[in-house]
C-alpha cells in the first residue's frame, strides 16, 4: 500500500468535513420579482446573480439578538439584498431576528413592518416553501417573488396570477392572452374574472382567456392583470410588429 497517497486522501478528507457550509458554495442566477401594494411593483422581474450575503439586523421591528447576519450561499432572502444595491426601488431593506425563530423582513422600499396584520412573504416557482426565506437555497433560474400581505385589506393575500400573452403582434390584431392562478402550494388552475389592463379585452372567462387587442403609438403596450386580493400579473411587454422599440427577438 501506499502510505503516501492515502495520509493525503485522508488530509483531503478531513479538509473537507471542517469546511464551512458555504465555502464551496457558487453564484446563482435566479429572477427577483416584488410585489409591494397591489398597484405598486419595486421589480417588475429582473434577473440577478447572488451568493453568500451579510445584512444587518434593524430594530424596526423590535429588539435584536444580532448585529449581523451571515447568509450562506444563495438564498431567496439573500436574492433581495443583492438586488437592492442595483434597484433603489428596493431601499430601505431591513430584517430582524427580534422573533428568535430566524430572520423576517420588516421592509422592502416603502412597504413595512412585520405585525399581525401584515407580512412579507415569498414564492418561489410559484410556490411557498415552508422554511424561512435564508434557509431556501436557490438553483439556477429559479424565479422569486417577494410580495406585502395586507390581512387587514386583504390585498396579495390570494392566489398568484400569471399572465401568458405573445410578444409581438400585427397591428391593430386581435390576439388572446390567458391568466392562470397558482395557490399557496402551487396548484395551478384557470383565473376567471381577471381584468387586464393595457388593450381592449374583457375580463378572463372559465378558461382563464380573454381576447382584444393594443393600441398604441410607441410601437408596444405593457399588459397586466388584476383580481380582487389575488397579486396581480406580472407586467407583460407586448410589441406591434413594426414598431420602433419592438425587439428584433
Amino acid at each position: 500500500m501506499n502510505t503516501k497517497k492515502w495520509t493525503l486522501m485522508g488530509l483531503i478528507t478531513v479538509v473537507c468535513a471542517v469546511m464551512p457550509a458555504g465555502f464551496a458554495s457558487a453564484a446563482v442566477k435566479a429572477e427577483l420579482r416584488v410585489q409591494g401594494g397591489q398597484l405598486e411593483s419595486l421589480d417588475a422581474g429582473s434577473t440577478y446573480r447572488t451568493d453568500t450575503e451579510t445584512m444587518k439586523s434593524s430594530d424596526k421591528c423590535g429588539p435584536t439578538t444580532e448585529k449581523k447576519h451571515t447568509i450562506d450561499g444563495a438564498t431567496a432572502l439573500g436574492l433581495v439584498e443583492t438586488a437592492q444595491r442595483e434597484n433603489k426601488k428596493l431601499r430601505p431593506f431591513r430584517v430582524s431576528d427580534t422573533f428568535g425563530f430566524g430572520l423576517i423582513v420588516c421592509e422592502i422600499g416603502q412597504f413595512g413592518s412585520f405585525s399581525a396584520t401584515k407580512a412579507w412573504l415569498y414564492k418561489v416557482n410559484h410556490k411557498s416553501p415552508d422554511v424561512g426565506g435564508e434557509l431556501f437555497e436557490l438553483k439556477k433560474n429559479d424565479s422569486v417573488l417577494w410580495y406585502f400581505a395586507n390581512f387587514f385589506t386583504g390585498s396579495n393575500t390570494g392566489d398568484e396570477l400569471v399572465l401568458k400573452a405573445p410578444n409581438k403582434v400585427t397591428p391593430g390584431q386581435d390576439f388572446t392572452v390567458r391568466v392562470e392562478a397558482y395557490d399557496f402550494a402551487g396548484n395551478k388552475t384557470p383565473a376567471a374574472g381577471v381584468a387586464i389592463s393595457g388593450g381592449t379585452f374583457g375580463l378572463t372567462d372559465a378558461t382563464g382567456a380573454s381576447t382584444g387587442s393594443i393600441t398604441t403609438s410607441k410601437g408596444f403596450a405593457r399588459l397586466k392583470g388584476t383580481r380582487g386580493i389575488d397579486i396581480p400579473t406580472q407586467p407583460k411587454l407586448v410589441c406591434e410588429r413594426g414598431g420602433k422599440r419592438c425587439p428584433t427577438n
